[in-house]
């Protein structure tokens, strides 16, 4: 059988496309921390390079982290980028539903219909945070800036504060990095118009619809490793706005 040539290749990602480096540019060290770690949630193969800067003990320890965010897609190792072409390229369609039910925060979430949440093959686990009372933006912020448990490597979720409860804010955090940032409306802050030609169309929202609050909540999916969960609860219920009212 024909010995597969190595060929050196640089991957840095594959949906980023040819403004990769402008954007790099102007990110953030936090920025690009939360989207090194969404691109391995979401992607079909992870290439480790500079392997033989490693030791057997490191590099065990940096796929153990890789498998706690994306546990199915396979990890080759690589030296000044070489791998074998056949390894990355297939003719293989892309499978988009099981790509994105590999990630662990989307596991984490299926632990709310009571199926396994993130593995703890490792010793990682997680928990999904829920309220529909709103947070107060200073409070939360002096959380995650001067509380926050370096127990936890990753959290994700939509949260909204009380001084604007029209906005969707997502959270994330990887690491030491962390980011809130607003992304879209809440249907309940829409003109009635709008939001009753959503609900109409959406009869499964009505399920989860608050009457104070409508479709406003706080849901985060945390992982770490040796957490105190209710101690995190308790300081999430602290960051509360308990006068705040939709």
């Amino acid at each position: 059988m024909k010995k597969s040539q190595k060929k050196p290749v640089v991957l840095i990602t594959g949906y980023l496309g040819s403004g990769k480096t402008t954007l790099l540019n102007n990110l953030s060290n936090q920025e690009i921390s939360t989207l090194i770690v969404d691109q391995i949630e979401f992607c079909n193969f992870i290439v480790l390079n500079k392997c033989d800067l490693l030791s057997e003990k490191q590099l065990a320890e940096v796929e153990a982290i890789v498998r706690d965010f994306q546990p199915k897609a396979p990890i080759f190792h690589s030296v000044n980028g070489a791998i074998e072409l056949e390894k990355i390229v297939t003719n293989e369609p892309f499978d988009f539903e099981q790509i994105d039910s590999s990630s662990a925060i989307q596991k984490a979430i299926n632990s709310l219909d009571g199926t396994k949440g993130c593995t703890d093959e490792y010793g990682i686990t997680s928990f999904v945070y829920e309220e529909k009372r709103p947070f107060n933006r200073e409070r939360f912020l002096n959380f995650v800036n001067e509380k926050y448990p370096k127990s936890l490597i990753r959290a994700k979720g939509y949260i909204w504060f009380s001084d604007a409860d029209q906005d969707v804010q997502l959270f994330e955090q990887a690491g030491r990095n962390s980011s809130v940032m607003e992304v879209s409306y809440w249907v309940d802050a829409l003109v009635d118009e709008q939001k009753n030609e959503i609900l109409a169309n959406n009869p499964d929202m009505k399920e989860n619809w608050d009457e104070e609050f409508g479709d406003r909540e706080n849901q985060i999916v945390f992982i770490g490793k040796g957490y105190d969960q209710a101690e995190i609860k308790s300081a999430l219920e602290k960051c509360l706005d308990e006068k705040a009212i939709a």
